[in-house]
């Protein structure tokens, strides 16, 4: 409403979201009555639960085909690597934490 009693704006069609605005209505204001539409729409939606909803999770893809025929194991021999580099990481960090430990203890 408007401050001398008119009507700045009106819902049309409250399924479709169709609003009308009277041409004096500032810009800001139909932003903010939008903005207002839009979170109560949204907040409504959040609240829905899924078993009324109707909602249905979207079937898993699937690839058909491999997506580069030929390059399955391109990344093989980095992944050994980095298995490796981990393995040896371990036993470097115990053996520096077993010094500390021992070091503390004197």
């Amino acid at each position: 409403m408007a401050p001398d009693g008119g009507v700045w704006a009106r819902i049309r069609d409250p399924e479709n979201g169709v609003t009308e605005f009277d041409p004096r209505c500032p810009q800001w204001m139909r932003a903010l009555i939008m903005t207002c539409l839009i979170a109560e729409a949204a907040n409504a939606r959040l609240h829905m639960s899924f078993v009324t909803s109707g909602y249905a999770p979207p079937e898993p893809l699937t690839p058909a085909t491999e997506p580069y025929p030929g390059f399955g194991d391109v990344h093989s021999s980095y992944m050994n690597h980095q298995q490796e580099f981990i393995e040896w990481f371990k036993k470097e960090a115990n053996k520096i934490n077993r010094g500390i430990a021992a070091s503390a203890d004197m």
